[in-house]
């Protein structure tokens, strides 16, 4: 695949018949006059032979020869065609396989194990025939490669049950197993299920999972390679991918072989309905993945509105998404504009939008891609807490503060990541910087690192008929959030409607080096408590303990401008030294710092600032890293991909950026320092024009190399 463009793989449906042929041909060209989509993948067979079984090889070569005809067809036009095995391991039954066996015993009702050797060399012949007669520009793989996609827990087979048994130095009877190796599968509780030989069993367990998929694969890959070793084969990676032994690098490499670099569609999308404020959390796992699978690597995105009609999702929804993604530094997207059935182009607006935006994206990739996303920590791990969203995501997106999922100086941890990280990682992170919410930082006591906390976690503290106390405020201690003239926060009961409350608890300092940050109070004045702590403790780090939980908090006393401020002071103390978005709600920034600083003289990062809000703003002031403030040029991507100078006034400790920022509109700033305009020139995605004071951006290409960014009006 070639690397230096975006990837757009468009699916579309392959069905038989004459008509469906022609209908086929004419879809895709329309697609491609109308919107310059030129890379398609044709699905099939279809998933309706899950209520028949596994189809008779002859309808693998009955495809193959229409998906022959389609591509010669499109061909001329510049178009080329991949093929999206839509059955993998949800198949359909046969009797010529061994069905995947559900933890109670249960048979899946249309998935074969794909251990049994009969099912997986079947299928492998069927795919290379076709490819052998289709000769696709491409493979890839259906998201139901998988084990417990179907199955959750894995498949109990008699085939898994004796690996498992080779592995684990004894054997296991189904129900016992399941209830050793998922707690939460029907059956579960038996003793010992969290006990140390526990967490080895599931460890195994799930590397059998992995290795099953990786098997599969290999025999996918090697009979392949007998018709078309040229061709590549990628994966769409499964949403139980975690539950799977974390399988998506080592199947996609599986699949890839050497000779092809491995691609993934990653997950990362909601079906039924985009929420646009949800947008962070439904993307914390593509960035999650893009940070910690080493290259060479493609990345591509499941840009899938599902069902792939604005009665669920807008264009302008679709445009935030994959313009976030391509911020993480992804080549492309699997990107649904089709309907599955007659018509298919019928729904015009994400092709339109892609159209409008598709050289803005293309920039945003390249630009990231010679980067890393920065910010604080929100790490998550595979094993124990499947790579699971952090709960301060909603919490730090509104707040305008970035995040990333490596390791990193300043971490937020909720009560999940308290729970399960190593105590040798604990310590480390306590040298560091770190913010916990009330939970997490029970748990830490609880665990023996109260003394680097400066505080115990007591009971809930708003209890009995204090509950009906709607006077209850937080109040910040004198001499923090010095910028707030405001010194009050509404209490942790205050009601908060379909969002939920945190529960705040007793926090009682044990070192007279804690300092108590907020307070709260009774309507009649009376003190009930702290509220937020920080610490320097023995260690050298710095502790932050906020007093309530943060999972399931959406309510008024977390989320104020008060407490914006406030948390983002702290984060500073922490030694967080970041781009943040100040004075604004719901401003989501993805900070991008240069892999190699000094490569490109001048360059300092890029940011891309989504506005989740749907109030347009006039402007945004940003805080600036320190190594940022003596920037003397901001630039803006257009959505014809090159860079406008923006005006801008500087602060001590910051800028302000007078561009609008609008509902999901992706803003893309680029920050530099005593770079003329022609430095910057040389590729579309490096591409700088001026933009005439009150002018707004102009989709016209139009380069002027020589002008220099430091004369550019900035009234």
């Amino acid at each position: 695949m070639n690397h230096n463009s975006l990837i757009i793989l468009t699916p579309i449906e392959l069905k038989l018949g004459e008509e469906n042929r022609r209908r086929t041909v004419e879809e895709i060209l329309s697609r491609k006059r109308e919107y310059g989509l030129d890379r398609f993948l044709l699905t099939g067979p279809s998933k309706g032979w899950r209520s028949v079984g596994y189809p008779e090889t002859a309808h693998y070569e009955a495809l193959a020869r229409q998906f022959a005809v389609i591509r010669d067809a499109v061909a001329p036009h510049g178009v080329s065609c991949g093929w999206w095995i839509t059955l993998t391991v949800k198949s359909g039954r046969s009797f010529d396989f061994g069905p995947v066996v559900l933890s109670d015993g249960r048979e899946a009702p249309f998935s074969s194990c794909p251990l049994d050797e009969r099912f997986r060399e079947r299928f492998a012949r069927d795919a290379a025939l076709f490819v052998r007669i289709a000769k696709p520009a491409c493979v890839f793989l259906e998201d139901d490669f998988s084990l417990n996609a179907s199955s959750p827990g894995g498949c109990f087979c008699p085939l898994h049950l004796d690996k498992f048994a080779e592995r684990a130095g004894r054997r296991y009877e189904r129900e016992e197993l399941a209830a050793l190796l998922a707690p939460g599968l029907p059956g579960a509780g038996l003793p010992g299920a969290g006990s140390p030989e526990a967490v080895r069993l599931r460890r195994l367990w799930r590397e059998l999972c992995r290795e099953t998929l990786v098997g599969f694969a290999e025999t996918l890959r090697r009979e392949m390679d007998k018709e078309a070793p040229e061709i590549p084969i990628g994966l769409m990676e499964s949403g139980a991918s975690s539950a799977d032994g974390d399988s998506a690098e080592a199947v996609a490499r599986a699949l890839a072989g050497p000779r092809h670099t491995p691609v993934c569609r990653i997950f990362g999308a909601e079906y039924n309905g985009i929420v646009s404020e949800n947008l962070p959390v439904t993307l914390y796992h593509p960035l999650w993945q893009k940070e910690r699978i080493p290259g060479p690597f493609c990345f591509l995105h499941e840009s899938d509105t599902y069902p792939h009609t604005r009665f669920y999702s807008s264009a302008a929804q679709m445009k935030a998404l994959m313009g976030a993604v391509y911020s993480f530094g992804y080549e492309g997207s699997v990107f649904q504009t089709q309907q599955f059935q007659d018509d298919t182009n019928e729904e015009t607006a994400y092709p339109l939008m892609l159209r409008e935006e598709r050289a803005r994206f293309a920039a945003i990739s390249a630009e990231a891609r010679r980067c890393q996303v920065a910010g604080v920590s929100l790490p998550a791990d595979s094993e124990h807490d499947g790579g699971s969203p952090s709960a301060w995501i909603p919490t730090l997106a509104r707040f305008g503060i970035p995040y990333t999922t490596r390791r990193g100086k300043v971490a937020f941890w909720d009560a999940q990541r308290a729970r399960t990280v190593p105590d040798e990682e604990v310590t480390e992170q306590l040298s560091g910087g770190l913010f916990l919410d009330a939970e997490g930082a029970r748990i830490l006591v609880s665990r023996g690192f109260g003394q680097y906390l400066g505080v115990s976690v007591g009971g809930s503290v708003i209890e009995g008929n204090l509950r009906y106390d709607l006077g209850i405020t937080e109040r910040i201690c004198d001499g923090f959030a010095p910028d707030s003239t405001g010194r009050e926060m509404p209490g942790a009961n205050c009601y908060t409607a379909r969002r939920g409350n945190g529960v705040l608890y007793d926090l009682k300092i044990t070192s007279p080096d804690c300092e108590a940050v907020t307070k709260t109070y009774d309507f009649r004045g009376n003190c009930l408590g702290v509220s937020m702590t920080r610490f320097r403790n023995e260690l050298g780090g710095r502790v932050v303990v906020y007093g309530a939980t943060i999972g399931g908090n959406g309510s008024q006393s977390l989320w104020n401008y008060r407490r914006q401020k406030l948390f983002q002071s702290l984060l500073v103390w922490l030694g967080g030294d970041f781009l943040m978005v100040r004075d604004a709600p719901k401003v989501w920034p993805i900070l991008n710092l240069p892999l190699r600083p000094g490569e490109d003289a001048g360059f300092l990062g890029m940011a891309t600032l989504c506005s989740l809000g749907e109030d347009s703003l006039s402007g945004v002031s940003l805080r600036l890293p320190k190594a940022w403030r003596d920037v003397t040029d901001i630039l803006s991507l257009t959505p014809d991909g090159s860079w406008e100078p923006v005006p801008f006034s500087k602060a001590s400790d910051g800028v302000r950026v007078c561009e609008e920022l609008r509902f999901l509109e992706p803003t893309v700033l680029k920050f530099v320092c005593n770079v003329k305009a022609s430095d910057m020139t040389g590729r579309p995605d490096r591409t700088v024009r001026r933009r005439p004071a009150g002018a707004i951006s102009c989709v016209i290409p139009q380069i002027q190399r020589d002008y220099p960014c430091e004369t550019v009006n900035r009234e």
